[in-house]
Order: structure tokens, then sequence, then C-alpha cells
């Protein structure tokens, strides 16, 4: 793998997925106003996958790693409501975040 430079605006999202290879993050915070992490628990993945079937029906059929394309939100209220924990970071300039 390659390092990456992802540059966001002002409220912009980034969807939910697992990291290449199931590794870790090392996310460096250059500029700008503090960005929100969402998590949720390595034990609780396949009930986030359970419920990103159901939300996204068909997907799993089309690529069985369909989570790992970047391209679903789900909202963290909605987690919680399904019993998923879900842990919230803020990150702030000059930190960084595994």
């Amino acid at each position: 793998t390659s390092s990456t430079l992802f540059v966001g605006s002002p409220r912009s999202s980034f969807a939910w997925h697992c990291e290449d290879m199931d590794l870790f993050a090392l996310n460096f915070h250059h500029h700008g106003e503090p960005k929100q992490w969402w998590a949720v628990p390595q034990a609780s993945r396949g009930r986030f996958e359970t419920l990103c079937d159901g939300l996204f029906p068909g997907q799993r059929e089309k690529c069985g790693q369909f989570l790992r394309h970047k391209a679903y939100l789900v909202a963290p209220t909605l987690l919680r409501a399904a019993g998923i924990p879900v842990k919230r970071c803020v990150q702030r300039k000059g930190e960084f975040v595994v």
C-alpha cells in the first residue's frame, strides 16, 4: 500500500468502511476545524455488517466485501438503535488518530 492524503471540506463525510487488509490506519490532522471520527468496535463488526446487509439489499451478492468500497453511509443513531455500540472521537489540528 501507499500513503494517501485526503482533503475534506466543512461538513464533508466519509463512508463506513474497513481498512485495507483489516489493518489499523494512522491519520494526522494537518489543518482546519476539528474532525469527528465514528467507529464500531471490532467485536461488533458482524452485527454491523448484518445490519448493512439489510439496509443495502443485494450489495453483498454483487460484492462480498461491499463495505470496503466506501460508498455507504449509516447514521450513528441508527446503529445505536440496533444495539450496535458506536464510538466517537474528535480530532483536532496537530493530532493523530489510530
